[in-house]
């Protein structure tokens, strides 16, 4: 089965729809969607690693100035975060209480990107949600009796750390902002993989489930936040040169929840999956056009 990838045009409101992985035809609309052509698991079933390129790479030398500022934000991609769990903020958006999809979605926004003492989760860029779906009642499970819905929610975790290779080849910064950007031309492509949750290894790893025909599903949100730029460099080995999150982000940058960021959705995992493979539904992705704005000061 083939993916879609679906984006909306902010002045008319229309959807657009394209075929997944999405190679000639990128969904124009969100430059924070990663460019997907290749998604396998890992030999134990543990993880999925996803492979994409960096769009701007296509676009760079004269006459590019502008596309390449529009197209920062796959750079931003390249550029690993950390996040803290605010516990505060969780109750007044009342979620963490139930154990409803709403409620957990809250629970997920109370994530708020933070400087490295304060990280709960380290060096991550994509919140990977995992689904069923039942081909006997024809619905996509994201939370039923087996698997509480947090367990289905992992970070992504990158192969290696892109900002540190690039402190490491002496270079200021993951960019350059004319020019055709040759020095950077090892960030062509990119890796990062999906941490599969224990209830899902294990119903492959026993071949069982309440129903056989069951196939699982992966969706890949952005957690955007602006392209840290030349100069900004978020490694604990700079000790005191380290990129303050609070000082130019601020204390308060949120994560959205998965249906409010830009993502690709239900990308079928065979590999996890039992049953036929017909009847199964459209996967695709979705832009939101909550942006973030591009962080200068």
């Amino acid at each position: 089965e083939t993916a879609t990838s679906t984006s909306t045009n902010t002045s008319t409101g229309r959807i657009a729809i394209a075929p997944f992985p999405v190679i000639d035809e990128y969904p124009a609309g969100d430059p924070y969607l990663p460019w997907i052509h290749d998604i396998f698991p890992s030999h134990d079933h543990s993880r999925i690693t996803i492979l994409a390129q960096n769009r701007r790479r296509c676009h760079t030398g004269n006459g590019m100035v502008d596309v390449m500022k529009e197209q920062e934000p796959q750079i931003a991609l390249f550029q690993p975060i950390s996040l803290h769990y605010n516990a505060s903020h969780d109750n007044n958006v009342g979620g963490g209480g139930g154990g409803s999809v709403a409620e957990k979605e809250k629970k997920i926004t109370s994530m708020k990107v933070s400087n490295l003492e304060d990280a709960t989760v380290h060096e991550t860029r994509f919140l990977c949600r995992f689904k069923k779906y039942h081909k006997k009642t024809g619905k996509i499970i994201i939370d039923d009796n087996d698997n509480a819905y947090d367990d289905l929610i992992t970070y992504s975790v990158y192969s290696y750390n892109y900002e540190h290779i690039a402190w490491r080849k002496g270079m200021n910064g993951m960019y350059e902002t004319k020019g055709k950007d040759m020095a950077q031309f090892w960030l062509s492509s990119l890796e990062f993989n999906c941490p599969v949750p224990p209830s899902l290894q294990q119903m492959q790893r026993k071949k069982i489930s309440t129903n056989v025909d069951v196939d699982v599903y992966l969706d890949i949100a952005t957690i955007r936040t602006p392209v840290r730029r030349p100069g900004q460099t978020f490694l604990k080995e700079l000790e005191d040169g380290i990129f303050d999150v609070y000082k130019f982000w601020g204390e308060d940058m949120y994560i959205q929840a998965v249906e409010d960021s830009t993502r690709w959705e239900n990308i079928h995992i065979p590999s996890l999956s039992s049953g036929s493979a017909s009847d199964r539904p459209r996967g695709g992705s979705e832009v939101s056009s909550n942006g973030v704005g591009d962080g200068e000061s």
